[in-house]
């Protein structure tokens, strides 16, 4: 071709060169120790010496090292004490060595000697104890030395059941063996299960007609059983049909019933509903006649759902249906809730109301709250609407003998002799007070005093609360004044 430079005989040449290492594997011809990598191809096939960035020294093939062979020593197939060896890499293993720790590496698979703390000697590959797996067979209890880890000497109570030899077989075994117990129940399991669990028959768990099963532990149970009651234990978690006496049907887990704890007729309890027998309609007709949104009959008068009513004089309010059941009826005709223009004290009481640090609008007579007050004198106290109203209790500082928060006060503790009370109170003037406690029938036990009005008030509520903690039977009036 016109124009062609090259001869025939110099572009074979041209072509059937080849790269050098040092061209096409930079990073291999770096590691050439005492040859020119130029000299040499990647798929040559001579063995030639070798230097890794760590100094480690070896010969290998050029084609073997582009295929991905690396140091031996690097790789834990050739031992360099001091470097790879066991006794370097793992001193906490090379104790256990029968052998020269320095002559082979953690990672070999060569089975060898080895000899525990405890003098117990085994062979096993120096790969498996390295990583855990070749530890002392007779320590963790896969080799049995009579003597030392069998089950008649680790726990002979549990070789006194064995129907095996106890001494061939150590406390950690996983061989399903037979054992028989005090009573005589027979079964099997393994020892290391054994040395956590009991006999099954004994325990509930395997049934024993006539000794452990439901009809013979639970016969009041067993009559309601809509199955077998001698094939189950009563610590079964199988969930059964049960018929009570009123003929009601149900399922749920032999266990729930017979537990300490154990469960009835849902029906029969409330806790699941069954129309036309214990629906809020038919139980309680009256209640159901002032239920709003809900349908009676998905509600049971044990229920503790919130739900709205309406009473016959068409006041509105919110109340757990347990809590209408129980006999909590309309708070606003009872007093509790006021109704303003109505029932507030405001309107029932206007004289308190005028003392009243409040509104009065607000709170009903009969209201528990305890409020603020402020007499016609400027004296300040709290006391409940019910206890003003109920008890027409006034001023504690306009009252002769009466008890005032901010000034001294007594405490003091009675005793009614022909009535067995105890009575515990405060006042101001415990002279004039006590004489008139007297004159009811009652003694003093204990007077203390003066003292802060806010720490005797303090105390009479502590002593009040322990009293009635421990039944002690208190006088109607127990409290201050």
């Amino acid at each position: 071709m016109k124009g062609e430079l090259w001869t025939g005989d110099s572009k074979v040449a041209a072509q059937s060169k080849k790269s050098s290492l040092q061209e096409t594997h930079p990073h291999l011809a770096a590691q050439a120790a005492g040859w020119d990598p130029e000299g040499v191809t990647g798929g040559s096939t001579r063995s030639l010496r070798w230097r890794c960035p760590r100094g480690h020294e070896w010969e290998a093939a050029v084609y073997s090292r582009v295929a991905g062979s690396g140091c031996p020593v690097c790789a834990g197939r050739r031992v360099e004490r001091g470097f790879n060896d066991l006794a370097t890499t793992h001193p906490k293993f090379a104790p256990l060595a029968v052998f020269d720790a320095t002559t082979v590496t953690a990672g070999s698979s060569k089975v060898l000697p080895w000899r525990c703390s405890k003098g117990h000697e085994w062979t096993a590959k120096v790969a498996d104890v390295t990583s855990g797996e070749g530890t002392c067979p007779v320590c963790i209890g896969r080799r049995v030395i009579p003597g030392v880890n069998d089950l008649a000497t680790l726990n002979p109570a549990l070789a006194s059941e064995a129907l095996f030899d106890a001494t061939a077989v150590t406390l950690f075994s996983n061989r399903i063996l037979p054992w028989r117990c005090s009573k005589g129940h027979e079964w099997k399991t393994s020892p290391s299960h054994r040395s956590r669990t009991g006999c099954p028959t004994c325990g509930r768990k395997t049934v024993l007609p006539g000794f452990n099963d439901l009809a013979t532990t639970h016969p009041e149970l067993a009559t309601e059983a809509l199955f077998d009651a001698t094939s189950v234990v009563s610590g079964s978690n199988r969930r059964l049909p049960w018929r009570c006496t009123l003929g009601h049907e149900w399922t749920a887990p032999v266990i729930r019933r017979a537990g300490p704890q154990g469960t009835g007729c849902p029906y029969c309890t409330g806790q699941k509903i069954l129309p036309g027998f214990n629906d809020l309609s038919t139980t309680r007709p009256d209640l159901a006649a002032e239920v709003l949104l809900e349908d009676p009959r998905t509600l049971t008068a044990f229920s503790n759902k919130r739900v709205s009513w309406r009473c016959s004089q068409g006041h509105e309010w919110q109340a757990a249906v347990a809590n209408r059941a129980m006999g909590k009826d309309c708070p606003y005709c009872s007093g509790r809730k006021a109704i303003p223009g109505l029932t507030d004290l405001a309107t029932t009481h206007p004289a308190l109301a005028d003392e009243a640090l409040f509104d009065p609008t607000a709170v009903s007579a009969g209201s528990n709250r305890r409020l603020p007050w402020r007499c016609g004198e400027g004296h300040e106290w709290k006391a409940t609407p019910v206890s003003r109203t109920s008890r027409t209790t006034g001023c504690p500082s306009c009252a002769p003998y009466g008890y005032d928060i901010n000034r001294p006060a007594w405490l003091y503790l009675l005793a009614h002799e022909t009535e067995g009370l105890l009575q515990v109170g405060i006042t101001g003037d415990p002279e004039t007070r006590l004489r008139a406690h007297r004159g009811n029938g009652w003694e003093p036990l204990d007077i203390r005093g003066p003292m802060d009005g806010h720490l005797a008030k303090q105390w009479e509520t502590d002593i009040l609360d322990l009293l009635r903690s421990k039944g002690v039977p208190l006088g109607r009036s127990a409290g201050s004044g």
